[in-house]
């Protein structure tokens, strides 16, 4: 018998690339632990899908576009790098794991599953408090937005929302030291975009 569910062959041949390819790992059979899922999306083809985002992740977007110069991060320079290049990028919000996530060193295969989503799991997800307080700020994120899971908007037409809504980083989306970083990213996305 194929070590590997027909779904993972799927993936691949239908071109869903290593972040698919991520996903079919997961429900491998005889998985015999948690494996580390970090993804190397540096020369990913995104094929212009949108970025599938979770309501308290794009402020952090904002947050790594203003310091982008000489950011080196596996989990957040491919999403700044989307931005760069992509002048019509597209966001998607999403419930359970997203393209930050797919970058985390704390992403793991987990056949169970967990809170963020079927066939992985992070410590996050075994941290009752740090899923209430991820709870909170998405429905708080979703709320100052206006936007729902399964939203998707222009990079640009979010930008005035948060500049509007968000102009302060809290809990959840960031500290007092991210502010001034937050602040720029914002800046200099509406100047990208001619706002």
């Amino acid at each position: 018998m194929n070590e590997h569910l027909s779904r993972r062959r799927m993936l691949a041949v239908s071109g869903c690339g290593v972040l698919g390819l991520a996903a079919g790992r997961a429900f491998s059979l005889g998985n015999s632990g948690p494996r580390s899922q970090v993804i190397d999306r540096s020369g990913a083809d995104w094929r212009g899908r949108p970025m599938f985002l979770r309501p308290y992740h794009p402020p952090y977007i904002a947050s790594y576009y203003g310091i982008r110069a000489g950011l080196d991060s596996k989990k957040w320079s491919p999403l700044i790098s989307r931005v760069e290049k992509e002048p019509d990028l597209k966001i998607r919000i999403v419930e359970a794991f997203d393209d930050a996530c797919a970058g985390c060193p704390k992403l793991v295969a987990d056949s169970m599953g967990s809170v963020w989503g079927v066939g992985q799991s992070c410590s996050s997800a075994r941290d009752q408090a740090m899923v209430d307080m991820v709870t909170r700020t998405n429905r708080r994120i979703l709320k100052e937005t206006g936007l729902s899971f399964g939203d998707v908007i222009a990079l640009r037409d979010l930008v005035p929302i948060l500049r509007k809504n968000v102009p302060l980083l809290y809990e959840g989306i960031g500290d007092p030291e991210s502010q001034a970083s937050y602040e720029k990213g914002l800046k200099d996305l509406a100047a990208k975009y001619g706002l």
